[in-house]
């Protein structure tokens, strides 16, 4: 779950007490989450332009990257082990879900910046 909760990285490491550590990750990742959502719907809706797109886009990508390498390397380890149980089929499948809505802001983002790239053109012509 690190992978798709990059903040928590950082505090998980001193964290003993398996419901602290839940509570981490639903804070930090819900605030993670609707940070990684807001800026996408900013972006959609022309407020950054073109550059703020692009960067949003930018940022998007280093998401699904961390959430996808992170989240295929637990998977593959789980599945060495045999510990995948249906609870934890279900969490990867929340985690995929989480990383298509991911993959969702790159493109909304990249639309953003290309279209606000676009009528800057139309406008200098």
């Amino acid at each position: 779950m690190i992978g798709i909760d990059p903040p928590c990285f950082i505090f998980i490491w001193w964290m003993t007490d398996q419901f602290r550590a839940f509570a981490f990750f639903l804070i930090l990742g819900t605030a993670w989450w609707y940070a990684v959502g807001r800026l996408t719907w900013a972006s959609n809706n022309r407020r950054f332009g073109g550059p703020g797109s692009t960067l949003t886009t930018l940022f998007a990508l280093v998401v699904v990257w961390a959430g996808i390498s992170g989240t295929v390397g637990a998977f593959q380890q789980d599945a060495v082990d045999g510990t995948l149980s249906v609870w934890v089929v279900i969490q990867y499948a929340l985690i995929a879900l989480l990383c298509v809505g991911a993959i969702l802001c790159v493109v909304l983002s990249t639309l953003a910046a290309v279209t606000s790239v676009w009528s800057i053109r139309a406008v200098h012509r």
